[in-house]
């Protein structure tokens, strides 16, 4: 048979590398092994030796060879072999760094896995040169480490601290067992090493982190608790204590809800409960009660606790908010006093940013421009106060805002002839910065006449006097041309003298009583009232104006309505008024155009006749119109007036309880207004 029958696929090429090198060399194998297949069985191994086969003529003709069977000695070799592997494997891959080094101060390693590489920083080839004690921090530590591993009869285990190869210290946790022969000396020591330095600051951490915790527990002005999930309390801290007066041995497991819910509020707590029971994090504002019984105001908070994702707790934190409360129902009171003060003041009161948005207005203020505060907040100032779409020239706030200073003005609305007087004052911030005014609006519109009448007052008071001693100086010669005029026309002369007569007579009692009106004006007398009719002043005023108008090319129209009753008033101060008029609107007609139109009218309105002085001349200006009865003001060239008859004009109207107002717009003219009441006889003077 040939040796390939018999011989496992796999090491036929070796086996015939074996004859081959026998039979090129002459020399003998002196053993290898292979495997043989049997006719029944199993492969198994044998260890052969091989020596050529010579003829006489020393030719190698063939091969002598022994064969042992081996496969126990093989199978118990792959056995140990496998042993190791698997055990050098499970050596090399655990976390844990394993060794064995000799005993003695000066021991050396004999053996390292990976994980004490890893864990020292050294290689393996480094581990095997160094001792042992270079990897130990403490040596004395080391030293009495090794004298007690020589004396014990067990494993010694215990923490040290190491020095790694960079030079930093770790903590490590050592177990090492003391091999011995068979007299009791030892032959080397087995240890496992472990890196616990995270483990250890994590403790230290931990061990941080629940004295931090039990001292914010112990000490936070809070009253905190922590229940199980019955809701039963584990632990309460001094702030609960102190907040609901019970002592800690009173309320450890205890119902919470029984301990401080009062009976009213039992079913919101217990959906507060069910709340942190399902995982919610809960915050509301209750009121709890305390072991006497009293209620107080709290914030309460309550989250659940977990481990491991598993409910095993909650914490309850109650915040005294009983100060906080007060303090916002007097924030209240008191925002609603200031409030209520503030739309109670009588000035129109409004706060602007800095960009003229009106922030806040009280109800004057809105009052005043009729419309709601809610319409005007926001809207900007320029828009609301003068219908402007940019702010006005000279306007307070901007000065304010650049000046950091109160600024005031006074501004006339033309529509109603109110004059306003605006005051802002500056609001700064905590740096000192402007950031918006404070306006105070107060219509001024009666103080300034009663000034202007204080004025005119002391003014006149001064005229008066010259008033009166221009009347009585006046009063002599007039009293002569009445009376010579009289004589006069008592004797035969021709009619037209006696026409002429006549006139300077009329004019000279006119005189008289203008004269006695001055003295009136003067020493306040009140006028003699009786009753007249209008038409008939008129009347007889335009017939002294006679010769004027037709020499002036002026027209005359009269408008009076039917039916126009009596009216108490004094026939010759009445007279003087209508004539001041009538002259006043001849002359700007005359200087306008050299003629003109003047148109007379009297109605009934209400309880009062409305008399009306038109004309068509060049009008006044509308500054000038809150001037006209101003005593000494006048528009007419130097010698042409004096200022005093609209005055004058303007003190019998309001002696007879009446008013007198213009109305004009330039180049369309001027209308004078007189108001006189129908029934004015409660003013005063004599009505027979």
């Amino acid at each position: 048979m040939s040796y390939k029958n018999f011989t496992v696929p796999d090491d036929i090429e070796s086996v015939f590398r074996v004859f081959n090198e026998v039979y090129r060399s002459g020399k003998p194998n002196k053993g290898f092994a292979w495997q043989i297949v049997p006719r029944n069985g199993s492969p198994w191994f044998v260890d052969t030796s091989v020596s050529p086969l010579r003829d006489h003529n020393g030719e190698i003709v063939g091969f002598r060879g022994i064969a042992r069977d081996i496969t126990e000695r093989k199978q118990a070799e792959e056995a140990l072999r496998e042993s190791e592997e698997r055990y050098r494997s499970l050596v090399n891959n655990v976390n844990q760094g394993i060794f064995r080094s000799t005993p003695g101060p000066k021991g050396k390693f004999l053996e390292v896995n990976r994980a004490l590489e890893q864990i020292t920083g050294y290689s393996r080839e480094e581990l095997l040169r160094i001792d042992v004690a270079e990897l130990y921090h403490n040596g004395e530590e080391r030293d009495e480490a090794i004298r007690e591993l020589e004396s014990a009869d067990q494993a010694v285990e215990g923490e040290t601290h190491c020095r790694k190869k960079d030079g930093s210290e770790i903590i490590v946790s050592e177990v090492t067992v003391p091999v011995r022969d068979d007299k009791g000396q030892v032959m080397y020591f087995d240890g496992i090493l472990e890196d616990i330095t995270e483990r250890k600051r994590a403790e230290e951490a931990l061990k941080l982190q629940r004295a931090q915790f039990r001292q914010l527990f112990e000490n936070s002005p809070d009253a905190i608790v922590m229940l199980d999930t019955d809701e039963r309390v584990i632990q309460a801290n001094r702030g609960f204590q102190k907040l609901f007066g019970y002592g800690a041995e009173e309320v450890i497991g205890q119902p919470i809800n029984e301990l401080v819910i009062p009976d009213d509020r039992r079913r919101e707590a217990a959906a507060l409960s069910r709340a942190v029971l399902h995982g919610r994090f809960v915050r509301e504002e209750e009121v709890r009660k305390r072991k006497d019984g009293s209620l107080v105001d709290v914030s309460v908070v309550g989250y659940p606790l977990r481990l491991e994702g598993r409910l095993v707790g909650i914490y309850v934190i109650y915040s005294n908010i009983s100060k906080r409360k007060k303090m916002e129902k007097e924030i209240r009171q008191a925002a609603e006093e200031w409030r209520e003060t503030f739309d109670s003041i009588s000035d129109a009161v409004s706060i602007h940013s800095c960009d003229f948005r009106l922030r806040l207005v009280n109800r004057a203020f809105a009052d005043r421009f009729g419309m709601r505060p809610s319409e005007i907040v926001g809207k900007h100032c320029y828009e609301v106060v003068h219908g402007t779409r940019e702010p006005v020239p000279g306007c307070p706030h901007r000065d304010t805002l650049q000046s950091g200073k109160p600024a005031g003005t006074e501004f006339l609305k033309p529509d109603n002839g109110i004059c306003l007087e605006l005051t802002t004052s500056p609001i700064f911030d905590e740096k000192g910065e402007v950031t918006g005014t404070v306006h105070v609006t107060r219509d001024v519109t009666e103080r300034n006449q009663q000034s202007l009448q204080l004025m005119m007052t002391d003014r006149l008071a001064s005229i008066g006097e010259l008033a009166a001693g221009t009347a009585h100086e006046l009063n002599n010669p007039l009293t002569s041309v009445i009376g010579f005029s009289q004589l006069l026309m008592e004797r035969d002369i021709p009619d037209d003298i006696r026409e002429d007569l006549q006139l300077i007579y009329s004019e000279a009692r006119r005189a008289a009583e203008v004269t006695k009106n001055l003295l009136t004006f003067a020493r306040k007398h009140p006028p003699v009232k009786q009753a007249n009719r209008i038409n008939v002043i008129v009347d007889d005023v335009l017939r002294l104006r006679a010769y004027e108008h037709r020499l002036n090319n002026i027209e005359v129209q009269k408008r009076f309505a039917a039916g126009l009753p009596d009216i108490m008033v004094d026939y010759f101060q009445m007279q003087q008024v209508l004539l001041n008029l009538i002259i006043n609107a001849e002359y700007f007609m005359i200087e306008a155009n050299k003629k003109g139109t003047l148109t007379i009218g009297a109605k009934k309105r209400n309880s009062s006749v409305v008399i009306s002085v038109a004309d068509d001349g060049p009008g006044i200006p509308e500054e000038n119109l809150p001037q006209l009865f101003n005593p000494f003001f006048t528009t007419k060239t130097a010698g042409k007036g004096t200022g005093l008859g609209l005055s004058i004009c303007h003190g019998i109207v309001t002696e007879h309880g009446g008013r007198i107002y213009a109305r004009s717009q330039p180049g369309k003219g001027t209308t004078f207004f007189i108001e006189l009441p129908i029934n004015n006889s409660n003013h005063g003077g004599d009505t027979s």
